[in-house]
């Protein structure tokens, strides 16, 4: 009983807000800013408790490729909701009124799109700092990405490795050992001819086959990323996109704003306004 009379209270409450937004600021509230951000705190809310925010194994990462997936399809539904809160907007039509009043909507619909273009880079970011934070050391880490780089990433092992059964068994030790930091768990590595696509060094050469060294490189490789995504250099990064999005959706956002500005107005005004403009442009070069 108290929490629908709460419920009741808070309707009320918010029926008077609009209203009185109404009445003050017409412009803003028919954008309707606050509903739509209202609505990105409960995604934001629902979506929180499925972002890694602390990684402190390296077998609990997920592959970098995996996260730009979802970023980009996120960034995607997204552009979706922006376009049929524009509609909404375009919807109510507000006839004559200068040009000047529509900074409010050119801001507050910027401001808006922003937020929501945003929100998936920034929980991909917690990712990747979370990643970045894995309890390994850079030390550590090139040396495994070292060691699962050798022989051509284990396509390539030499007769004079394989052959040597003590020195071959010493190497499949230490691979366990790296694929375990990676893969949280051991399991068997067997040896087969080197794939007929891969050229080898020297002929006989033996390949360890599995997703799971594929995995592990994709793993320190993602880590080596995360660590230096601030880093604006010429070096592949595989998150730079996610870093660049921070700056290239203000672009996107204004854009939205200006847009929603010029087709506020009904399709006569700028019919009549380019007439007059033309006649003028007429007059002058007479």
């Amino acid at each position: 009983m108290i929490g629908r009379e709460r419920g009741v209270l808070i309707r009320r409450l918010f029926r008077r807000f609009d209203h009185w937004l109404l009445l003050r600021a017409p412009i803003l509230w028919r954008t309707r800013l606050l509903h739509c951000l209202l609505l990105l705190c409960l995604l934001i809310l629902a979506k929180s408790p499925f972002v890694q925010t602390s990684i402190s194994l390296p077998s609990g990462i997920l592959p970098g490729n995996i996260i730009l997936t979802t970023c980009w399809l996120q960034v995607s539904g997204v552009v979706v909701v922006l376009g049929l809160w524009v509609r909404s907007i375009l919807r109510k039509p507000v006839g004559e009124i200068a040009l000047r009043r529509h900074v409010v909507t050119v801001v507050a619909v910027g401001v808006g799109s922003y937020l929501w273009l945003v929100t998936p880079s920034l929980f991909a970011y917690v990712e990747i700092n979370a990643i970045k934070g894995v309890d390994l050391s850079d030390r550590e880490l090139q040396a495994d990405v070292e060691f699962l780089g050798l022989y051509k990433g284990w396509d390539c092992i030499p007769p004079s490795v394989w052959k040597d059964e003590r020195e071959f068994q010493r190497k499949l030790e230490q691979l366990h050992e790296v694929l375990d930091r990676y893969v949280g768990y051991k399991f068997d590595l067997k040896t087969e001819p080197s794939p007929s696509y891969i050229s080898c060094d020297q002929q006989g050469s033996l390949a360890i086959s599995s997703y799971y060294i594929s995995s592990s490189k994709e793993k320190t490789t993602a880590i080596q990323d995360a660590r230096r995504f601030w880093v604006q250099d010429n070096s592949p990064n595989q998150f730079s996109s996610i870093r660049k999005s921070f700056s290239w959706f203000i672009a996107i956002a204004l854009g939205f704003g200006v847009l929603t500005a010029i087709f506020s107005y009904p399709t006569y005004v700028w019919g009549r306004t380019f007439s007059v403009a033309a006649s003028r442009l007429r007059t002058y070069r007479l």
